[in-house]
């Protein structure tokens, strides 16, 4: 019996040190976010015209190396939601542009990412995890209501629930699919200190320190041990031929 009880206190002071690692993590993140200037200039769901409009604007960049990373990592995080079973498969597209776009269609399966978000990304783990939030809007059907039906302030609150949704629905697949669950808190910090972007504009998405803390708590009652994939030959790869156009 005393040796069950010398045990179970060690296991407790375990989980408690692992808790307060946690939580210094957190501290440090909600420090950071204080001087963070991102707000990415796209709401996070767009409808079904307007995804043509904005590959016009910015347009692709039709890198054969480049857009079958992206593909062959979307269909890998398509098997951790319930689209696998799917026959219409989700679309990625790379967009050319140096700003920081990450934009869906949830009716089209479409998902735009920029070039100017992967090139601040440090591994493979980062960009799974953002492309699986993307992924999850899709996989949770997240569309923009009727705009005339609600006001702003309504919108507003019906977007930050639905990346909120999308962040959790993310970390448990990247989590399925054996990546590091920390590098997700990594990505939307590179992404929150993008500089010379109107904060005061958007609203559509939580704040990052309320974003990270959340993930640090799904991290935590998932009970995930290190450790985890971080990146691979594939991605530093594409990363490489990125740089031949930024």
């Amino acid at each position: 019996m005393l040796r069950i009880s010398v045990i179970a206190k060690l296991m407790q002071l375990h989980f408690m040190l692992k808790l307060t690692k946690l939580l210094f993590v957190a501290l440090s993140i909600s420090l950071l976010s204080a001087c963070t200037t991102y707000q990415p200039e796209q709401p996070l769901l767009v409808e079904e015209h307007e995804i043509s409009g904005i590959m016009d604007s910015y347009g692709k960049l039709n890198d054969r190396e480049l857009n079958t990373y992206l593909s062959a990592l979307i269909e890998n995080l398509t098997t951790a939601t319930n689209l696998n079973n799917s026959n219409n498969k989700v679309e990625v597209t790379l967009l050319n542009t140096d700003q920081p776009l990450a934009i869906t269609s949830s009716a089209l399966r479409h998902i735009l990412i920029s070039a100017g978000v992967v090139k601040k990304l440090d591994n493979e783990a980062q960009l799974a995890f953002l492309l699986a939030h993307e992924l999850s809007h899709i996989a949770l059907k997240h569309r923009l209501p009727d705009k005339q039906a609600l006001n702003l302030s309504m919108l507003s609150e019906y977007q930050k629930k639905s990346e909120q949704a999308a962040d959790d629905s993310a970390i448990k697949i990247i989590l399925l699919l054996g990546y590091d669950p920390n590098e997700a808190v990594k990505a939307l910090a590179y992404l929150y200190q993008v500089e010379g972007s109107d904060s005061s504009s958007f609203t559509s998405h939580p704040q990052f320190s309320t974003r990270a803390l959340n993930l640090l708590h799904q991290i935590a009652l998932a009970k995930w041990r290190s450790p985890g994939v971080t990146t691979s030959r594939s991605f530093y790869k594409f990363k490489k031929t990125l740089t031949l156009y930024y």
